[in-house]
């Protein structure tokens, strides 16, 4: 492993890891957070006319997002499974940019807090993103088969062209 890639992936682990952990131990205070975007989908689902009960209480909902970042971002720092771990935690922090951050819907010095916290997460997810598509210098799937594929022709034309040689000279020998 590279010496950026041992320093950034726990550089970019460590606001997941501090911040889910804050999630699982407080969650009040990020429940505030959570409540539109919780509405919006219990409505959602009320719209669709499904049976699937939506909890009111948001707290469970923080803690459980806390739980993902913590363990998502230690695999991250630690290098265990990175991609794997970068995917989640990209994952995981759509709603969040979507729901948190709503600057658009504010004004005076909160719409400029959140818009810079809207930016922060959407480069944190920037790098979650180049994280998740890291492959450590190894090529990729589509250029490994597609040099197979080239070696394999290149094999081929050489055979054909040492059978026909081969064909010939036992021909020579016949006649």
């Amino acid at each position: 492993m590279t010496i950026s890639r041992r320093l950034a992936r726990p550089l970019l682990a460590t606001s997941f890891i501090v911040g889910g952990s804050l999630a699982i131990s407080k969650p009040q205070i990020f429940s505030g957070d959570v409540r539109p975007l919780k509405k919006k989908v219990a409505a959602q689902v009320q719209e669709a006319d499904v049976d699937v009960p939506v909890p009111d209480d948001a707290t469970q909902d923080v803690r459980i997002w806390g739980a993902v970042h913590v363990v998502g971002g230690l695999m991250l720092a630690t290098d265990r499974a990175p991609r794997l771990a970068s995917t989640v935690l990209a994952a995981s922090m759509v709603p969040t940019i979507a729901g948190t951050h709503r600057f658009w819907e504010k004004d005076g010095e909160e719409r400029v807090r959140d818009a810079v916290h809207f930016a922060k997460d959407t480069s944190i997810l920037g790098g979650l993103l180049i994280a998740a598509l890291d492959k450590e210098g190894r090529p990729s799937m589509s250029y490994r088969a597609g040099k197979a594929v080239k070696d394999a022709r290149r094999e081929a034309k050489h055979l054909g062209v040492h059978a026909g040689q081969e064909v010939r000279a036992q021909k020579n020998k016949l006649s």
